[in-house]
């Protein structure tokens, strides 16, 4: 996927993410909530440079689904400046429940970045939840 938007003239970037946390409001230290991707540092810089110059202002979300564990790309696009970023995670469907409900009911959705001593990287909002939970329900029957 990245190969084909750098081919179109993109600036692309695709980070896999080492942990990637379903995370609903009012869990940890902070306010934040959406899905928090903790990326290897080598990745860090890129990922702060483009998200600096980026307004994303689409969002691609590809996923499967596999014994109780949900693949995800995120695809996180600035036409303008010709930006894509990907990230790759993995999370297991039964402590994603309670981000769902959050979402759906917010209509939006968050992308969290950050590296493994927790230092923030970036955050990029998303106006559509549905992208990242087309079938809700089924989720909810994986909560504990």
């Amino acid at each position: 996927m990245a190969a084909d938007r750098q081919d179109s003239g993109y600036d692309t970037v695709a980070i896999p993410a080492g942990d990637t946390t379903p995370k609903p409001p009012a869990s940890g230290d902070t306010d934040e909530w959406g899905f928090s991707h903790v990326i290897p540092g080598n990745y860090a810089a890129e990922f702060t440079e483009m998200d600096e110059q980026a307004d994303f202002d689409e969002t691609g979300v590809y996923q499967a689904q596999i014994d109780g564990l949900a693949f995800l790309v995120t695809e996180c696009l600035d036409h303008d400046e010709q930006i894509a970023v990907f990230i790759a995670g993995s999370y297991k469907l039964q402590f994603a429940a309670p981000l769902v409900r959050a979402a759906m009911d917010r209509g939006r959705m968050f992308t969290h970045v950050q590296k493994l001593d927790g230092t923030h990287l970036g955050t990029i909002e998303h106006d559509d939840p549905s992208a990242f939970f087309p079938d809700p329900e089924q989720i909810y029957a994986y909560e504990m």
